[in-house]
């Protein structure tokens, strides 16, 4: 007998939704890795029926989570999601990232070096760091690794290092945290100074100026190490010269010293400075701006304390003007026109230790300074007019002696005497006060402070400066002794004492009176020349 069997359709069985029966780990320091060991889901069907599925079980039954197993966390991930991949059901799983900090940085291991020298570039091979972190954790940081590691120094790798630096400071970035590395600048000095290559010129002619192109120097330094010096580069390298580049050299000048400021180490270059050779002649031929054109003034060696000169081109009815540099030197210049073309003209001035010694006597006054001025030309005096000198006078030297400016005075010495020469005060400065003065011409000459009472005649004392050309005996003019009677004075003090007065003047004539009888001879002589015989003139001295 055949019986039938009936099979009753069924509904497929879905999954209605995921929800989390056990979580895994949710918290995490930044940089931990997840782990979903002990995560545990639910999942419950269409039929209500419900089924628990461990984490290890997810891939069987079409389980995924984002971010996966094992993601490094960040502070950015708070959330793990579990899906189903065929219905899309999903469920999420918070979970919290802390961040880590740095609280501390220490140096694990210092670089290699740690000593320099003045100049030479940090060298921060070898550094290790060690970062505390707020989860009690640490890690070492090698310099190579500094960049990815929020790191820097300062002064950064490859400076070059000065003195000044001591320290070296490692920071963390985000955190602020630091720490510092002792690092040692030895200053590198000048242990010496040679010449290594000498001047091209090394032997001059007196007045030539100093040439030091071509010279160089080797300076030793305390590292053992040497640098040359050329000369253009010397004032950038802390050295000097005396005399300096440019200077008028006299006979007196036979060495170049070279001198390193911050060491003090010198050394010295020989040069040899050859006498001009020229003929003996007076004063009025060779320091004379007409005539002869002699470069030497005759004065005596020793008592030159320094020569300066300037060369430049005369022009006809055009003020050449000499202009002098050097630092003792107190003519500031010296000028003149000419009514021809002279051509090249040198004007020397030779400051001098004491009075010049082509003259007889001292200049007036209080003197500051003694000179002779002098130009080699081949103009004659009566051509060259307008000669002016423009001289300076410190001012420690006025406030010093209580000088009055009005009484400094150029003087010039001319056929046998001082002449005071008209001279104006031009201004001043921090240092000096100026001058100018009009001569007639060039010769020895003192910068003084003269007062009006003070003659310039150098023969005070004496009342005649005539003399007979036949004998010693001293003349006076009869004029001058009847002067004399006439001149002379007895102040009145008061009326009251006019019969005193009377007395006094009474015996001064008896007393005139009777000189003169004693002196007869002499004015005896006195009368035989009032006719002038013998073409003599008479005068007074200045008193």
């Amino acid at each position: 007998m055949f019986i039938p069997i009936i099979i009753a359709s069924a509904e497929s069985v879905t999954i209605d939704s995921i929800a989390v029966k056990t979580s895994p780990t949710t918290v995490y320091n930044e940089g931990a890795e997840l782990d979903l060991s002990g995560l545990e889901v639910t999942l419950t069907y269409s039929d209500a029926s419900t089924e628990d599925i461990g984490f290890a079980d997810f891939g069987t039954n079409d389980l995924t989570t984002y971010p996966v197993n094992g993601t490094a966390l960040t502070t950015a991930n708070s959330t793990v999601t579990i899906t189903h991949g065929t219905s899309g059901e999903n469920v999420t799983q918070l979970i919290t990232v802390n961040a880590i900090t740095v609280t501390g940085v220490t140096v694990q291991t210092a670089p290699a070096k740690v000593t320099y020298n003045d100049a030479e570039e940090l060298d921060l091979t070898g550094l290790v760091v060690t970062l505390a972190k707020s989860d009690t954790s640490t890690e070492d940081i090698a310099f190579a690794d500094f960049g990815t590691n929020d790191l820097t120094t300062d002064p950064v790798n490859g400076t070059a290092l000065t003195t000044a630096n001591s320290i070296v400071t490692i920071t963390h970035g985000t955190s602020g945290e630091d720490v510092t590395q002792l690092i040692t600048v030895n200053a590198i000095a000048v242990a010496g100074v040679t010449v290594q290559t000498a001047p091209v010129k090394v032997t001059y002619n007196d007045a030539e100026e100093l040439d030091l192109s071509g010279l160089v120097v080797t300076l030793a330094k305390s590292d053992t190490s040497t640098e040359d010096i050329g000369f253009a580069d010397f004032g950038t390298n802390d050295l000097t010269t005396y005399p300096v580049n440019g200077t008028a050299l006299t006979t007196a000048n036979s060495t170049v010293i070279i001198t390193h400021g911050t060491s003090g180490q010198t050394t010295t270059q020989a040069i040899t400075v050859n006498a001009v050779s020229t003929s003996t002649s007076s004063i009025s031929s060779s320091s004379s701006g007409g005539g002869g054109g002699s470069m030497s003034s005759g004065e005596k060696y020793e008592n030159i304390a320094s020569k300066d000169y300037a060369l430049k081109a005369v022009l006809k009815d055009i003020e050449t003007v000499f202009p002098f540099y050097k630092g003792d030197n107190r003519i500031v210049s010296v000028s003149f026109t000419s009514k021809l073309n002279g051509g090249q003209v040198k004007a020397v001035i030779e400051m001098l230790v004491d009075t010049s010694s082509q003259v007889s006597s001292s200049a007036p006054g209080n003197v500051y300074k003694n000179m002779n001025i002098y130009v080699d030309s081949n103009l004659a005096s009566d051509i060259i007019g307008n000669s002016k000198v423009n001289f300076k006078v410190e001012k420690s030297w006025i406030n010093d002696n209580d000088i009055d400016l009005s009484t400094i005075t150029l003087c010039r010495y001319s056929n046998s005497k001082w002449d005071q020469l008209s001279t104006e005060s031009k201004g001043e400065d921090d240092l000096y006060f100026y001058f100018v003065s009009t001569t007639p011409d060039f010769s020895p000459f003192a910068i003084s402070s003269v007062e009006p009472s003070v003659a310039m005649d150098r023969d005070l004392g004496k009342d005649v400066v005539a003399s007979s050309p036949d004998s010693g005996d001293t003349v006076m003019s009869t004029e001058d002794a009847v002067s004399m009677e006439l001149t002379t004075e007895i102040p009145q003090e008061s009326k009251s004492s006019l019969s005193f007065v009377s007395v006094l003047a009474l015996a001064g004539i008896m007393f005139i009176g009777v000189l003169g009888y004693m002196n007869r001879g002499y004015y005896n002589k006195v009368r035989l020349q009032i006719g002038n015989p013998d073409g003599k003139r008479y005068r007074r001295i200045k008193q």
